[in-house]
């Protein structure tokens, strides 16, 4: 499974606040639509630095790059990039 897709499913198993969502666009507003809350934000850094060993500084704790499956693939993404140099 691809890195957009765990994360995607963690999303959907473990932090949506709607019941019953069964699927998620890679641009839907995840805080604004309240499909996860701040707490879910802590989960999701933990579930990160857990699988990925991801550390986030705090430039990159801003709620832009938490905003849509995809800014948080992106950010993911990048920081595993700049890690394996």
């Amino acid at each position: 499974m691809d890195l957009k897709n765990r994360i995607k499913d963690f999303i959907l198993n473990e932090l949506s606040l709607e019941e019953g969502i069964k699927d998620l666009r890679e641009e839907e507003l995840l805080l604004e639509k309240g499909i996860i809350d701040s707490m879910g934000v802590l989960r999701l850094l933990a579930f990160l630095e857990e699988n990925y060993g991801l550390l986030l500084s705090t430039e990159e704790l801003n709620p832009h790059h938490f905003s849509t499956l995809k800014s948080i693939a992106e950010l993911v993404e990048r920081k595993l990039s700049t890690q394996q140099k």
